[in-house]
This record gives structure tokens, C-alpha cells and sequence, in this order.
């Protein structure tokens, strides 16, 4: 039998919760009230958490300290990326009913490769295996990556290439490629509609680092129709998990 954690235990994780989510800090009387807690029941853990080094008390606000930055960034930097994004992707999933994927380009820029999913339930879903490779011109994922190449490396991709209808959708001009590569670019949105499979579309956004250079393509797909209607759904929770994520990516070692 599991045995319920101390109280304690738990109004410490919700002080830590609180104030990483207010940046300028929190008073004693702010914390109190957000955890509906007593002031008294606060104080010792409180002056516990600086004593540590967890947190400082600065003038009257409490705000997280470098002992509990260095704790997250040794907790998140030991993770490897598949481990860190998983509870999005399976956060995507249960809010859309749709797979969650994400991927990066293949090491010889060619190609994607999905390298983390969580799949819908749905009888009929979308299905892409972990390290299944597909082209960047005809999918959601691949144009956002493409879109994020530098204008050089996306005329080293079309130099040459032919692009394939696999449907009648597929956009097979490398001019209208590129003005759409610029589009998805200024939007940071990318969507496709049975344009490598009849039946099946997608939309992916970018999660980036600080400094904008692009990490993954985080992106759901699934059959057309349930993808058309909640497409604007599905890119808000898509940029809300996003958020989520990049607030990790700074304590990411690559």
C-alpha cells in the first residue's frame, strides 16, 4: 500500500511550483494565499529552503535560488530528449486524440526522422514508427525543417532534386516550395493536407533555443477530416506544450 507523502513534503513542491511560475517573486502573504496555507505552517520551510540555498528572500519577496537551478539543470541535462519531451507528446495525444510526433532532420539533411511519438488511440490514427524516415517537401515536419534551413542549405536540398507528386496535392514546384518555406517561416506554423498520403494530414510548429535556432519539429497528424476541423485547436495546444518544453530546452546539454 502507498503510503500518502508529509504534508510538508507537498507544500514544499507547491512553493517551488508557485514561485517558478512568478518570475519577481512571491511575499509570504502572496504564498500563503495562493497555497491556502497558514502563514505559520510556511515560515519554518521557508527559512529551511534559503538555509539551503534553495531559495532567497529578497527585501520582503521569495524567489528560487542557485542551489535549486543547479538541481534542475543536473535533472534535466541527464535526460536524453525522448525522455524530456514524452509528457508532452503524450499530453498532445490525450488533448487531440491525434499522434504526436517529433522529429529532426536525418544526419545527410535529405530526409526527417521521427525520434520520439506518442500514437492515438483512435481505430483509424495516423502511424509513423520511431526512426521512420520521410521526405522534407511533401510532410508538415519536413517543410517546417525545411523552412528553418538557411536559404544556401535549401537550395543544396532542391539543387538538382526531383519533387515527386504522391498525391495530387503535393506541391512539386521548387519556386512555390521556397515562397511556401518563407511563409511557414514568418507563420512558424506548417500544414499539409494529403499531400504525401490521400487521407492523411498534419500540422508542426518549431520549438527553438534561446538563442532561435531550431532543436525538433513538435507536430500532430491524423486522418484529413479530424485534422481540418480542429486545426486551430490542434496549433494551440501545440504552442502551449511548446512553451512548456522551452522552458526546459535552456538547461538542455544537446
Amino acid at each position: 500500500m502507498t503510503m500518502p507523502a508529509p504534508q510538508s513534503v507537498g507544500r514544499i513542491l507547491a512553493i517551488f511550483r508557485a514561485l517558478a511560475n512568478h518570475e519577481g517573486g512571491m511575499t509570504l502573504t502572496a504564498l500563503a494565499q495562493h497555497l491556502a496555507a497558514p502563514k505559520t505552517s510556511l515560515v519554518g520551510l521557508l527559512n529551511g529552503l534559503i538555509a539551503g540555498g534553495y531559495l532567497v528572500r529578497e527585501e520582503s519577496s521569495y524567489r528560487i535560488g542557485q542551489e535549486m537551478f543547479l538541481l534542475a539543470t543536473q535533472i534535466v541535462g541527464n535526460m536524453r530528449l525522448p525522455e524530456l519531451i514524452s509528457p508532452s507528446l503524450d499530453r498532445l495525444m490525450a488533448e487531440t486524440g491525434e499522434t504526436a510526433l517529433a522529429g529532426q532532420l536525418a544526419p545527410d539533411e535529405q530526409t526527417l526522422v521521427y525520434f520520439a511519438k506518442s500514437e492515438s488511440t483512435h481505430p483509424v490514427r495516423y502511424t509513423a514508427p520511431v526512426g521512420k524516415r520521410e521526405e522534407l517537401y511533401s510532410t508538415a515536419m519536413g517543410k517546417l525543417l525545411l523552412a528553418y534551413m538557411e536559404p544556401e542549405r535549401q537550395k543544396r536540398y532542391l539543387n538538382g532534386r526531383r519533387l515527386h507528386s504522391f498525391t495530387d496535392k503535393t506541391l512539386s514546384d521548387a519556386t512555390a516550395l521556397l515562397n511556401q518555406l518563407r511563409e511557414i517561416r514568418a507563420s512558424g506554423v506548417s500544414q499539409t493536407i494529403d499531400e504525401r498520403v490521400v487521407g492523411a494530414s498534419a500540422v508542426a510548429i518549431a520549438v527553438t533555443r534561446k538563442d532561435g535556432g531550431l532543436l525538433f519539429g513538435l507536430g500532430l497528424a491524423g486522418p484529413t477530416e479530424r485534422m481540418i476541423t480542429a486545426r486551430e485547436a490542434h496549433i494551440k495546444a501545440l504552442k502551449h506544450e511548446r512553451a512548456v518544453l522551452e522552458r526546459l530546452i535552456g538547461t538542455y546539454r544537446q
